[in-house]
């Protein structure tokens, strides 16, 4: 019994800081000359001959916090089906985490080459 209070609380708390988390990325607003762009458009638009460029850094950051939400989210939502006994439900949920992980992988590689 206390052990299922414990997953309780924990799908609670990753579904809660998911939504914090993703709810910063897109409410958060664009930075200067990338306004009105996409995040992942305002990151792409770096080139490596401009190094330093600050507001395609921030388009990044805001792909890995959105990453790590969905991540979250994910996790939240595959452990309440696994909870709930839908194993195949909640198997196929924790599949869809290699969305988050190219996401990450993305952030920070339009991440680091807005710095290089």
């Amino acid at each position: 019994m206390r052990r299922d209070i414990e997953i309780r609380k924990k799908i609670t708390f990753f579904f809660i800081i998911g939504i914090c988390l993703m709810g910063f990325a897109v409410v958060t607003p664009d930075p200067g000359h990338h306004r009105g762009l996409g995040i992942v458009q305002g990151a792409r638009e770096t080139i490596y001959a401009h190094p330093l460029d600050w507001e395609a850094a921030w388009c990044s950051i805001k792909i890995i916090l959105f990453s790590l939400g969905l991540g979250l989210l994910i996790e939240s939502l595959g452990t309440f089906f696994m909870r709930r006994e839908y194993t195949l439900l909640g198997f196929f949920v924790h599949l869809m985490h290699i969305l988050p992980a190219l996401g990450l992988l993305a952030g920070g590689f339009y991440f680091i080459k807005s710095l290089i």
